[in-house]
């Protein structure tokens, strides 16, 4: 009848969805699947592909246009590279601009790394490194289990760890516990 194709056309003008920004549809329900409030229907994927991440002010100063950037979400873990860094700051966060090398959602809630600068060396525990005149030093074995004192330099200095600059050979067995406890020469027992 008049009225049910009437009902018809209104059923389908009211289940037009119209998207804020144009972009690639991906995830989409099939046809004639029954969804309930609240469901997604699809994830739009959005052409211009930028992220916005926000970088409190304190940690600004290494940032620069060009920079690599780790992006992790629930959704898909990608690379981004920083384009712009806007000036103002809101609420002590300055707005940083990263275009990801693949495409991502819109409205996407994602943690951001960036790696502002990269450090190699030996990783070890505090307790591992002594002051001999105020420098500090670790206790190296040689193959006949006798501790050599070695003087290092620290790279960075954490809570129960110390990064030293790569100074000492790879194969090195580095005393880790009651390194006080030792002397130049003195022959050392492993168990």
């Amino acid at each position: 009848t008049k009225n049910e194709y009437n009902a018809l056309l209104l059923e389908e003008k009211n289940a037009k969805i119209l998207a804020p920004t144009s972009g690639t549809l991906t995830n989409l329900n099939p046809n004639n699947t029954y969804v309930s409030y609240g469901t997604s229907i699809a994830t739009l994927l959005d052409e211009n592909n930028v992220v916005k991440l926000f970088v409190d002010a304190s940690n600004i100063v290494g940032v620069k246009k060009g920079m690599s950037v780790s992006l992790k979400s629930s959704y898909k873990n990608c690379a981004a590279t920083i384009i712009s860094i806007l000036p103002k700051s809101s609420n002590n966060l300055i707005e940083v601009i990263a275009e990801p090398k693949e495409k991502l959602p819109l409205n996407l809630q994602l943690d951001a790394e960036i790696i502002l600068k990269q450090s190699t060396g030996l990783l070890i525990p505090k307790e591992a490194i002594v002051l001999e005149g105020n420098h500090p030093a670790v206790y190296v074995l040689d193959e006949k289990n006798i501790a050599n004192l070695t003087f290092v330099s620290i790279e960075k200095d954490m809570k129960t760890k110390a990064l030293i600059k790569e100074t000492l050979s790879k194969d090195a067995k580095v005393v880790l516990k009651n390194a006080y406890m030792l002397h130049d020469n003195m022959e050392v027992s492993i168990k």
